[in-house]
C-alpha cells in the first residue's frame, strides 16, 4: 500500500498553523525567560537531521526541535562534527555529559549512554530484517520460510536482543549470526550475497530490498546531560504539549518522514497464490446503516467507504470480491462469505457464525440523550436501539441497560429520544455526527463514551479456507491506518445529511432575524463601499497608468545605456586593442610611445566613466544586487593594496599599507563591490596627493558575535583635502570641488556616489574627516561574515604550461565589424593559434556543422550581428548533430556587458563571457581554461 505522502504533508500543514497559534499561548510560561542557545546533535541518521545544499537543516529531527525550540523560546545551533570528525552517537553523549552538547537524539534509553530522558519519546522505535528484493525463499512476516539463514547484525547492539529473542521464541531451525561493525556494512554485504537477511534498528534503511520482519524496539528520545536540568525541563514541557496537544503533532511528523517505508508488498505463499488465482469471487456483506460507509449510488450500485477499502484489498490482493447489501442477506435474498465492516467481539463471533476477523478501524461509542434529559450513566434509563446491532443493542446489555425499546432504524432510535420516548441510544461516532449535521434535531446532544472503542474490520464466516485468512491477514495488516481514515472522512464529508434553509430557521428562529437586521445594514454599507469600489478603481487605473509610463521610460533608458554601452566600447576595443599592439612593435620611437600610452590611459578613463554611468544607471532602477561568496579577506585586502601600491609609485607616493589587526581569514562578502570601495577611496587618494606624500590604509577588525566581525577601513592621505560646504553634499552625483588644488584633475562626480549606495547596500556607513589643504581621511565601517567553508582554489589556467597549449589550436571567430576581426586576428596569431573569421552567425552555424569532427577547438562569438544573431547561433550549434556540438568551447566576445547579456549568453549554451574592450591575457586564460576542461572530460 502507497504511503499517500501528499495528503500527510497537507495534514501536517494544516496542524503547522495550529502549532503556530499554539506557541503565542504556549511561549506566555516562558515570556519573562531569558533565550538560550541550545546545541543540538546532527547525527548522520536519513531523514531526522538532513543538512540541505543551503546549509539548513531538515527532516523529522530538525522540524521537531524547531517546534521544541519555539516553545521554549531556543535558539538552534546544530553540530555535526568535532574536532573535524562527523559526529557519532557515542561521541554526542559524551559531549552531552561535558555540557558542551545540550541535545542528542534519537537514543533509546536502554543502549547504556549515561544521559537523562524526557518524560515523553519521539516515537516508537523500530528493527528490520530485510531480505533481498525478488527473493522469493522468504515471505512477508512468514516464520515457516525463515530457516537455514544467514543474518548479519552489528556487533554489540542492544537491539540485536530482540531478534535473538524472537528466533528463541518461534524455535526457528538453522539461524547463523554473521557480526560487522557499522550499519553502513549490512545492505553492502546484503546486495553481495554474503548474507540472507540484515538485521538493522533505528532510523536507517537498507536501499531497495524488502522487509521480512518488523519489530517494535522501544521508544526513541532527545536525551540531554545528567546535569542539563534547564534542557530536561525544556524538552518534557514541550514534547508534552506536542505529543498530547496539537492533533498529535509528533506522531503525524512521524508518518510524513519515516511510516512510508514501513508499507512495502506483501509477500504471498505458494499456496495463497494459488487460492488467490483460482478462487471465485467472493460476496462481501455491506452494512448500509451509516451514511458515507455504506449507500447505494445514483445507478443502484452499493458503495462507500467499506466498499473502497474492499476495493483496495481486492487490488492488493488479487481477490475479486461482489458486494451484497445487509437488507438482502437479513430477508435471506443474498448469502456472502465475508464482512466488509463489521464489529470485533469473540462472543459475538461465535454467535453470528464468523470465523475470524482482521480488524482496520476502531469506533468511538457515543451517547445521544435530550438536552437537560436523563444522564445516559444510569443504567435505568430507557435506551432505544436497533435490534442485535452490536453498538446500539449489543453493547448497552452488556453495560447493564435493561429497559430497551427497539426501533427499525439509527433514524428511528433519534427520533425516539427526541420525541422523549427513550432517554439514549448508543451510536458510532461516524453516525452522531450524521445525527446532528442533518439538522433535524433540536434537542439532542452527544457525548463521547471515555475509554470505550470498538474494533471494526473484515470478518470471515465458518467454514472458509485457512488460506483465505491468511491472504486477507496480509493483506489488511499493511493498509495504511491514515488512508482508511481518510477514506472513511471522505466519504462521510460527502454523504452527510446536507443543510436546509427550513431546518436551520426553525430551530433558530432568534438566530435568523438578528442576521436579517445584520444583513440589511450590510446592504447599505456594502453600497457605499461599491461607489468607494468605483472611485479606487479609477484612482488606481490612473495610476497604473502613470506607473507603466515610467516602467516604459525606466525600460528604454536602459536600452539606450545597453545599446550605448555597445556602440562605445565596439570602437574602444579597437582603439585600446591596436594601441596595445602598436606599443608592442619593436623600436618604435619614445616619443610615439609616449602618444601612444597616452591614448590607452584616456580610453581606459573614458571606460571608467562609461562603467561609472552604468553603475549609477543600476543604483537608480534598484537593480544593484550583491553576490556573496566565500573569500579570502587577507588576501583580498593585499590584492587590492599590490594594485595601488603600484599607481601610487607611479606618481611618486608611498602607499603605507596596515592589516596587522586584521585577523579574519575565510569571509562571505561580495569582493566585486567590495573592492569598488576600497579602489575608488584609494584612487582619489592617490588623485588627490603630491609626489612625495604618503598615504596610509588600515583595516581591522572587531567582533561582533560568533558569526560576524565589523571592519573597519581607514585611509588618510596628505592631498588637497575638501572645503566644510563641499563635505555637506561629497556623496551626491556629479558633485565636484572645482578650487587651485582640483583643476587638473578629472573624473565623473559619480565615485563617490557609487561608494556611499555600496556601503548603504552592506548595512555598513562611511564617514569623512578633511581640511582644505590638509588631507582627508575616509572612514568605512562594513560588517562581514565569517565562512567556515574554503572553497577550493581552482588551478590556474593562465599558466605558460596553459598558455603553450594555445598554440596550434583552430578558432573560429564570427565577428561583424572588420577592425575587431583583424584585431582578434593578431592577438590570436601572437599565441599561434590558427584563425578562421566570419561576419555573422548563419555562417558560423553553416562553417561549423559543415565541418569534420575536430576541425576547429573553439569558437569565438559576438552577439549583434547581421541575419543571425550569436544567442541564436549558439543554440543551433548546440542542438546539431555535429560530434563536437555539445562540448566544443563557444566564448562571447562581445560589447553587451549588462548582467542580463552574460545571463543570456550563459542560458544560450555559451561556456565563457569576454567583455570589449578585449584584455588579451584574460581572453588567452579563458580560451586555456575552456579547451582544458574539454581535453578533461575526454575531448581532443
Amino acid at each position: 500500500m502507497r504511503h499517500r505522502m501528499g495528503r500527510k504533508a497537507g495534514n501536517l500543514f494544516f496542524r503547522g498553523i495550529a502549532l503556530g497559534v499554539a506557541l503565542l499561548l504556549f511561549t506566555g510560561t516562558f515570556l519573562f525567560a531569558s533565550a538560550r542557545v541550545v546545541r543540538v546533535a546532527a547525527l548522520p541518521y536519513e531523514g531526522f537531521c538532513d543538512k540541505q545544499e543551503d546549509g539548513a537543516y531538515g527532516g523529522f529531527g530538525a522540524d521537531a526541535i524547531a517546534s521544541i525550540a519555539d516553545l521554549n523560546e531556543w535558539s538552534v545551533e546544530f553540530v555535526d562534527s568535532w574536532d573535524g570528525k562527523p559526529l557519532t552517537l557515542a561521541k554526542a553523549a559524551e559531549l552531552a555529559g561535558e555540557g558542551k552538547i545540550d541535545i542528542v537524539g534519537p537514543v533509546r534509553s536502554d543502549t547504556g549512554h549515561t544521559l537523562a530522558y524526557p518524560e515523553y519519546p519521539l516515537f516508537e522505535g523500530n528493527a528490520i530484517l530485510a531480505v533481498r528484493k525478488g527473493d522469493e525463499r522468504y515471505s512477508f512476516s512468514d516464520n515457516s520460510t525463515i530457516h537455514d539463514m544467514k543474518i548479519g547484525i552489528v556487533e554489540g547492539k542492544v537491539v540485536n536482543e530482540r531478534l535473538f529473542d524472537y528466533v528463541k521464541e518461534n524455535d526457528l531451525k538453522g539461524i547463523t549470526y554473521v557480526p560487522y561493525a557499522s550499519w553502513d556494512a549490512l545492505p553492502i554485504a546484503l546486495e553481495k550475497g554474503d548474507i540472507d537477511g540484515a538485521y538493522q534498528g533505528g532510523l536507517s534503511w537498507i536501499g531497495e530490498n524488502e522487509i521480512l520482519l518488523l519489530f517494535k524496539v522501544g521508544p526513541v528520545y532527545f536525551a540531554t546531560g545528567k546535569e542539563n536540568t534547564e534542557v530536561l525541563s525544556g524538552l518534557n514541557k514541550a514534547l508534552g504539549f506536542l505529543a498530547n496537544g496539537n492533533d498529535h503533532y509528533l506522531e503525524e511528523l512521524y508518518h510524513v518522514y519515516y511510516q512510508q517505508s514501513l508499507y512495502l508488498a506483501v509477500h504471498y505463499t505458494e499456496e495463497e497464490k494459488h487460492y488467490i488465482k483460482n478462487a471465485s469471487p467472493l460476496k462481501v456483506w455491506v452494512c448500509l446503516d451509516t451514511p458515507g460507509l455504506g449507500f447505494r449510488d445514483d445507478e443502484g450500485k452499493l458503495a462507500g467507504a467499506q466498499v473502497e477499502i474492499m476495493n483496495i484489498i481486492s487490488k492488493e490482493s488479487g481477490l475479486r470480491f461482489s458486494y451484497v447489501s445487509d437488507a438482502d442477506c437479513l430477508a435471506g435474498k443474498e448469502t456472502n462469505d465475508l464482512y466488509a465492516l463489521a464489529a470485533i467481539d469473540d462472543e459475538r463471533n461465535r454467535t453470528a457464525g464468523i470465523q475470524a476477523s482482521i480488524p482496520y478501524l476502531s469506533m468511538d461509542i457515543c451517547a445521544v440523550t435530550r438536552r437537560n434529559g436523563n444522564s445516559y450513566m444510569d443504567t435505568s434509563v430507557r435506551v432505544a436501539a436497533v435490534k442485535d446491532y452490536f453498538i446500539s443493542d449489543i453493547v448497552p446489555q452488556r453495560m447493564g441497560y435493561t429497559d430497551i425499546v427497539y426501533c427499525e432504524t439509527y433514524k428511528d432510535c433519534a427520533d425516539a429520544v427526541e420525541k422523549g420516548k427513550a432517554d439514549v441510544t448508543f451510536v458510532s461516532n461516524y453516525m452522531s455526527e450524521a445525527i446532528i449535521r442533518s439538522g433535524l434535531y433540536r434537542n439532542l446532544s452527544v457525548a463521547i463514551m471515555p475509554d470505550l472503542k470498538v474494533p471494526f474490520g473484515v470478518s470471515i464466516k465458518k467454514g472458509a479456507s485457512p488460506v483465505l485468512y491468511g491472504i486477507l491477514y496480509k493483506t489488511v495488516q499493511n493498509l495504511e491506518s491514515d488512508q482508511v481514515n481518510d477514506i472513511i472522512a471522505d466519504q462521510i464529508a460527502l454523504n452527510l445529511p446536507k443543510e436546509t434553509f427550513r431546518n436551520a430557521l426553525t430551530r433558530s428562529p432568534l438566530v435568523f432575524a438578528v442576521i436579517g437586521i445584520i444583513l440589511s445594514v450590510l446592504i447599505v454599507v456594502v453600497v457605499f463601499l461599491f461607489v468607494m469600489a468605483r472611485i479606487r478603481k479609477h484612482n488606481a487605473h490612473v495610476l497604473e497608468q502613470q506607473n507603466r509610463k515610467l516602467q516604459d521610460a525606466s525600460e528604454a533608458k536602459s536600452r539606450f545605456l545597453s545599446r550605448m554601452s555597445h556602440d562605445i566600447r565596439t570602437p574602444m576595443n579597437a582603439i585600446l586593442g591596436f594601441t596595445g599592439l602598436a606599443r608592442e612593435v619593436p623600436g618604435i620611437p619614445d616619443e610615439v610611445d609616449d602618444y601612444l600610452e597616452k591614448v590607452q590611459n584616456s580610453g581606459s578613463y573614458m571606460l571608467c566613466l562609461l562603467n561609472d554611468i552604468l553603475d549609477m544607471s543600476k543604483i537608480e532602477s534598484g537593480k544593484l544586487f550583491l553576490k556573496e561568496e566565500a573569500t579570502d579577506g587577507k588576501k583580498f585586502l593585499s590584492d587590492i593594496a599590490e594594485v595601488h601600491e603600484a599607481q601610487a609609485a607611479e606618481k611618486g607616493i608611498r602607499l603605507q599599507c596596515d592589516f596587522s589587526k586584521f585577523h579574519a581569514d575565510w569571509v562571505r562578502i561580495d569582493p566585486l563591490r567590495n573592492r569598488q570601495v576600497f579602489a575608488n577611496l584609494l584612487s582619489n587618494a592617490i588623485k588627490f596627493s603630491d609626489n612625495g606624500s604618503v598615504i596610509v590604509w588600515n583595516v581591522e577588525d572587531r567582533p561582533v558575535d560568533e558569526r560576524h566581525v565589523s571592519v573597519i577601513s581607514t585611509v588618510t592621505d596628505q592631498g588637497c583635502g575638501m572645503s566644510e560646504e563641499y563635505q555637506q553634499k561629497l556623496f551626491q552625483p556629479f558633485e565636484q570641488e572645482r578650487n587651485q588644488y582640483t583643476n587638473t584633475t578629472t573624473g565623473s562626480g559619480l565615485g563617490l556616489t557609487i561608494v556611499k549606495t555600496i556601503v548603504d547596500a552592506m548595512g555598513g556607513s562611511i564617514c569623512v574627516e578633511s581640511s582644505i589643504g590638509k588631507g582627508s581621511t575616509f572612514v568605512v565601517k562594513l560588517v562581514w561574515e565569517k565562512s567556515d567553508a574554503k572553497p577550493e582554489l581552482p588551478k590556474s589556467d593562465g599558466s605558460s604550461a596553459d598558455m603553450e597549449s594555445l598554440k596550434g589550436k583552430h578558432i573560429l571567430l564570427a565577428e561583424d565589424n572588420k577592425l575587431n576581426t583583424i584585431l582578434a586576428q593578431r592577438l590570436l596569431e601572437r599565441k599561434g593559434m590558427n584563425f578562421q573569421g566570419v561576419t555573422d552567425g548563419k555562417q558560423a552555424v553553416e562553417l561549423f556543422v559543415g565541418s569534420a569532427k575536430g576541425t576547429y577547438d573553439a569558437i569565438l562569438m559576438d552577439i549583434r550581428m547581421p541575419l543571425m544573431d550569436g544567442l541564436e547561433a549558439t543554440r543551433k550549434i548546440r542542438s546539431s548533430s555535429h560530434p563536437d556540438a555539445k562540448d566544443i568551447p563557444i566564448i562571447a566576445m562581445t560589447a553587451d556587458t549588462f548582467d542580463e547579456s552574460v545571463k543570456g549568453c550563459m542560458a544560450a549554451g555559451m561556456n565563457a563571457h569576454v567583455a570589449k574592450p578585449v584584455d588579451a591575457e584574460k581572453l588567452y586564460e579563458v580560451l586555456a581554461s575552456c579547451m582544458k576542461r574539454r581535453k578533461g572530460c575526454g575531448k581532443a
